[in-house]
């Protein structure tokens, strides 16, 4: 399925999340997240540098798996807080 990861993250305020006055979307988090990947054996990091790359090749129109999505909310709902890993999980669900 594809999904897109350009949509904009959106702060406790309802506004755009910013880094350096620039505006940060769900691929960004997403993307160094699953490069950073520490947990799980070589399969597991393996795919997580697999979905990397297709973010960071095109994040308006990732095509993931659903045990890719399972993937993702695994690593990324380990250490991201609880705003941002919503909106990206509806995503990721469909929920939006």
């Amino acid at each position: 399925m594809k999904f897109d990861l350009n949509r904009k993250l959106i702060n406790a305020k309802g506004e755009p999340m910013k880094d350096g006055g620039r505006e940060v979307t769900m691929a960004e988090p997403v993307s160094q997240m699953m490069f950073a990947a520490s947990q799980g054996g070589t399969d597991e990091k393996m795919k997580c540098f697999d979905i990397w790359m297709r973010i960071r090749q095109n994040p308006s129109e990732v095509e993931l798996s659903s045990e890719d999505v399972v993937l993702i909310k695994k690593v990324i709902g380990e250490s991201m807080v609880a705003g941002a890993l919503g909106q990206i999980v509806y995503v990721l669900e469909n929920k939006c």
